[in-house]
Parts: structure tokens; C-alpha cells; sequence
């Protein structure tokens, strides 16, 4: 039974980010999720929960202050990445941090505090047999938002966040609207999500065909002979990523 599969290769859930990671690149995906390798936080990730940890503390403060959501933020980020890294990546991405909660928050204190931060959701599917988890940043009655802090503000959504936001509103119900908010050192962009039912499919699609590429073999290792890597893709630009897959794909 493809459950079994699943619980064979130590997968208890699927989440957006895998069945993204799985249209990209498969192989990559295989990496993650089946051997289990992780790479280490980087100072770009560290900024994006700073980020967000500062948008939220002035959303819910009714006396919330700027200076003091940087600083807070600014000594999460120091913390987090107080271990390791590039110095010259962290000081630029602590350089990003004030100018990102200011515009994230200039975008969305017109709706108050938020009702939930953090809302954890489970989706079934037809056919896939382990829940899609994932976590919605935020909500208010009737708007799921999500915070996405960059460098360059985009124009509109991207394929994999128009997929995380098709199955968060899968979850909360289709009188939910779905807005990603893009904050950047500069300025902010709220996009609004019109249809996520293609992308839901392609989703759905991705989570099947995980199922049946695990139903292959018990054996990590012969699943791979069906894989073959981009190293070209973002995906594979940690260099320990690079040398497993050479190690596991023969190439």
C-alpha cells in the first residue's frame, strides 16, 4: 500500500514546499525528504523571521512602537545567527531588516491585530494518503496573508506561492481571500490571489506522483536511478547539497 511506502521512507505529511520542490526538481526533492538532508539556516532566511516577528509584534501591540520592533527583531536575527555564516551576507541582511518591518507593517496596520498567527492546517486529498500540513502566517475574518520579505518586489505571484496559497485556502474555505504581502527595504506590495484552483491541481498531482516514486523500492538507492539532478537550479547551491547528489545520483 502506498501509505506503507510513505511510512517506510519516513514520511508522516506532505507540505507545499515539497510538492514545489518536487515539480522543480525531484531530485532535489529526494535529497530532502527521503535522505534527509538539511541545510544549515542562512542570514537571508534569519532576516525573513525577523522580519516577521517584527510585523506581528506591531500588529498585535496596540502600543507597539517601530524602534522597538527593530530591535527585538534585530537581536532575533543576531541571536539566530550568531553561530556561523557569511559576515558580510549577515550584515547586509541585518542591514534589511527595519526598512522590511516598516513597509510590511505600513501595508497591513489597516487591519488591526490579527485572529490568528501561526494557524497550523491539515488538507487531505483524494488519493494521497498522509496529511498536507503547513502553517498561515496570518488571518483576519474572511483573509488569509502571507509575508514574504525580499530584496526586489515582484509584480505578482509566483507558481509556488500561488500553490501555497491555493492550499491554505483549500483549508480555511473559499470565503477566504489569499494576499501575499512583499516587503522590501523600500517598499511593499500586497498581491492578491484571483484562482488557485489550477494550481491546486498541480499540486495534488505532485503529492500522487511522490506516493507512487516511493512505492518504486524500499531501497533509497534504486529510487535515485530514476532521478536525475539540475545542478543549475537555486536548489543545489549549497555545496555540500551539490557533493551528496553527485554521491547519490552517480553524476
Amino acid at each position: 500500500m502506498a501509505d506503507k511506502n510513505l511510512e517506510i521512507h519516513g514520511i508522516r505529511h506532505f507540505s507545499y514546499s515539497q510538492g514545489s520542490m518536487f515539480i522543480n526538481d525531484p531530485a532535489r526533492w529526494f535529497i530532502s525528504y527521503v535522505l534527509k538532508h538539511r541545510e544549515p539556516s542562512n542570514p537571508a532566511m534569519e532576516r525573513g523571521n525577523a522580519v516577521e516577528f517584527g510585523i506581528e509584534y506591531l500588529l498585535k501591540g496596540e502600543f507597539s512602537e517601530l524602534p522597538d520592533a527593530v530591535d527585538m527583531a534585530v537581536k532575533k536575527f543576531n541571536v539566530a545567527t550568531a553561530l556561523g555564516g557569511n559576515a558580510e551576507a549577515r550584515d547586509k541582511e541585518r542591514g534589511n531588516i527595519p526598512g522590511m518591518i516598516e513597509h510590511g507593517y505600513e501595508a497591513l496596520k489597516h487591519l488591526g491585530a490579527p485572529e490568528s498567527c501561526q494557524e497550523k492546517i491539515e488538507v487531505t486529498l483524494e488519493g494521497v494518503h498522509v496529511p498536507i500540513i503547513g502553517y498561515i502566517d496570518w488571518t483576519w475574518p474572511g483573509l488569509i496573508v502571507d509575508c514574504k520579505s525580499t530584496t526586489r518586489c515582484p509584480s505578482g505571484i509566483s507558481a509556488p506561492h500561488r500553490k501555497q496559497g491555493a492550499l491554505y485556502q483549500k483549508a480555511k474555505g473559499n470565503n477566504y481571500g489569499v494576499q501575499f504581502m512583499y516587503a522590501t527595504p523600500k517598499k511593499f506590495a500586497l498581491h492578491t490571489l484571483e484562482t488557485g484552483e489550477q494550481d491546486l491541481k498541480e499540486l495534488h498531482r505532485a503529492f500522487l506522483c511522490m506516493q507512487r516514486l516511493l512505492g518504486i523500492s524500499r531501497d533509497p538507492q534504486e529510487i535515485a536511478e530514476y532521478l536525475c539532478p539540475n545542478y543549475d537550479s537555486f536548489y543545489w547551491s549549497n555545496q555540500q547539497t551539490r557533493e551528496l547528489g553527485r554521491q547519490t545520483f552517480g553524476c
